[in-house]
């Protein structure tokens, strides 16, 4: 029995050397093909997935109009004897542009300028009748009656003085109608006299634009109008050119027969660069959309069969496949819809640097 107690204790002893032996070699091979080749971290190129919002714009048509506009009438009956100007002509504020005849008027001044010296100093002197009856009164030699005449007769005459002097003031008010001035700064767009010609009461002579500042007005829809907000600026196409405009409001068509909104900006004109009545394209950016668009170069990607996918470099730097759902290209950038996110970095040419999933890999500057 103490034999074979022995005999078991030798075989045990041997065996648990041979397993301490393999172990050794076991390491060691590890340690050996983790040093192989194929196993060493490949250099490659990466870059970025580019993440763009799909901001998108409406286009307006609207049309520019002079934010001031007169056109002044005549207020009185006369022949035209200057209209020395032309249409397209640029005036300053306060130029004569038409002057009518007042010959009339001037000799209706004269006899209102008489009037009102005869009626003032018969004034005068029912004033100096008044004073004098008053004086008496209070001696009692004039009776009570004789002074209620000469307090009539004062009235009367300072009535008189007044209506002559009104009739005087209207006639230099006409005086003054009988000449057309500029009412401010701008172009002469047309002429509607010519000298020789009778105007009467409420009659054009010619209409003026200031086309320093204009206003675009174009129809606007409900769903924009509610996103939009007097004073924010938008850009605007006038022609071939581009300028920015300040929103003046949101206001109704005013008009049954086509009903609705529309927007009105001002735009800075001192180069007289536009002109009133001409087409001008109001772009209305929109809120950018949630959907945002994902693009990567067309050479970071493998296709077997149908799928396309690429490599990601992974938190550990190695090489993860990931398959895709792709859109439209433009330019050798290829739309992502599905499979990537924003901050990912992607390999460049990954077959032609033989990666693969799970390959260590080590980036390079591109």
């Amino acid at each position: 029995m103490v034999h074979r107690r022995h005999a078991y204790t030798g075989v045990l002893g041997l065996l648990f050397m041979t397993l301490i032996i393999a172990g050794c070699k076991g390491e060691d091979t590890n340690a050996q093909a983790s040093k192989l080749p194929g196993n060493n971290p490949v250099r490659v190129k990466t870059c970025a997935v580019q993440v763009e919002g799909s901001a998108r714009a409406v286009t307006l048509s609207g049309f520019t109009e002079p934010i001031h506009r007169a056109s002044p009438s005549a207020r009185i009956m006369a022949k035209v004897v200057q209209a020395s100007f032309l249409e397209g002509d640029r005036v300053e504020a306060g130029r004569v542009l038409i002057s009518l005849d007042t010959r009339d008027l001037l000799a209706r001044k004269r006899q209102a300028e008489a009037a009102c010296e005869t009626t003032t100093s018969a004034l005068k002197v029912a004033r100096l009748n008044r004073e004098r009856m008053r004086n008496l009164q209070k001696s009692g030699t004039v009776s009570n009656s004789q002074l209620e005449s000469a307090e009539v007769a004062c009235s009367q005459a300072n009535a008189a003085a007044e209506g002559a002097r009104s009739g005087l003031e209207e006639l230099e008010v006409n005086l003054s109608y009988a000449v057309a001035r500029a009412p401010f700064s701008g172009v002469i767009v047309r002429k509607m006299v010519e000298r020789g010609n009778m105007v009467v009461p409420g009659q054009p002579l010619f209409i003026i634009e200031d086309d320093s500042k204009l206003r675009v007005i174009a129809p606007l829809g409900a769903d924009l109008a509610a996103g939009i907000e007097p004073g924010r600026n938008l850009w605007l196409r006038i022609g071939g050119e581009k300028v920015k405009g300040t929103i003046e409001g949101i206001i109704p068509s005013g008009s049954t027969e086509a009903p609705g909104l529309r927007i009105q900006l001002i735009i800075d004109n001192n180069r007289r660069a536009f002109r009133p009545g001409t087409l001008a394209l109001v772009e209305v950016p929109l809120s950018a959309t949630d959907d945002r668009t994902i693009t990567i170069p067309r050479e970071t990607l493998i296709e077997k069969g149908r799928l396309s996918g690429v490599y990601v470099v992974g938190k550990d730097n190695t090489a993860r496949l990931h398959w895709l759902v792709l859109g439209g290209e433009n330019d050798g950038q290829v739309n992502v819809l599905s499979g990537l996110k924003e901050g990912d970095r992607v390999i460049l040419n990954p077959e032609g640097a033989g990666i693969r999933d799970g390959k260590p890999i080590e980036e390079i500057a591109r």
